[in-house]
């Protein structure tokens, strides 16, 4: 994310596309049954011929406004990050099932990984102002991790896990996306709730 984010941050800015950071979206605009924009909380009223609700895991504070919940529930995720090795280690990007693990090469010279062994925590979002700061990490994984990785992986034989983070994935029934229109409010779309192998 670190990189990505910022990469298509430049781009879409490059095609002409204003990006107003650090302003919640509060609530969506509707008129004669239509969402015709949001508000947002600085910059006010921004009205659209579209509006498109890409909030993810915050989706359904704003959906619940509106009276179109989406069934869909965020749970907590935990990754790690190895310390650096000199050269990017050989490997393809794996999800290891009978080791409930999967790990991958990254762009730094590291190694993601991560795990579902554990019972992931159901998170309700208490708002549209939750931040990742307000979870707490678990220290469960680290050692399960550690210890399915010892005969999968020599190469991290005394290497550190550095890095720690947690969020959150927002998952449906059916483990699909939720994109495209919703049909009882006309000019409002969804493009979110991508689970554990989208775009969060």
């Amino acid at each position: 994310p670190d990189t990505y984010i910022a990469a298509l941050s430049a781009k879409i800015r490059e095609m002409g596309v204003e990006v107003l950071e650090n302003d919640p979206v509060e609530e969506f605009l509707q008129e004669d049954g239509k969402v015709k924009g949001v508000r947002a909380r600085q910059a006010g009223e921004l009205r659209a011929d579209a509006t498109v609700c890409t909030l993810n895991a915050w989706a359904n504070s704003l959906m619940t406004g509106v009276g179109q919940p989406i069934p869909a529930h965020n749970y907590v995720h935990e990754r790690f990050m190895s310390a650096p090795f000199a050269e990017v280690p050989d490997m393809p990007a794996t999800n290891d099932n009978a080791g409930q693990i999967y790990y991958r090469p990254t762009e730094d010279n590291r190694i993601l990984f991560g795990t579902g062994a554990h019972e992931p925590v159901r998170h309700t979002m208490p708002g549209i102002d939750f931040d990742y700061s307000q979870l707490e990490l678990d220290p469960q994984p680290e050692p399960f991790i550690r210890n399915a990785i010892r005969e999968r992986l020599p190469i991290m034989e005394g290497v550190e896990l550095e890095q720690h983070r947690i969020g959150l994935i927002s998952m449906t029934a059916d483990t699909m996306p939720n994109i495209g229109p919703v049909g009882a409010l006309p000019g409002l779309y969804l493009g979110c709730n991508f689970n554990s192998g989208g775009f969060g």
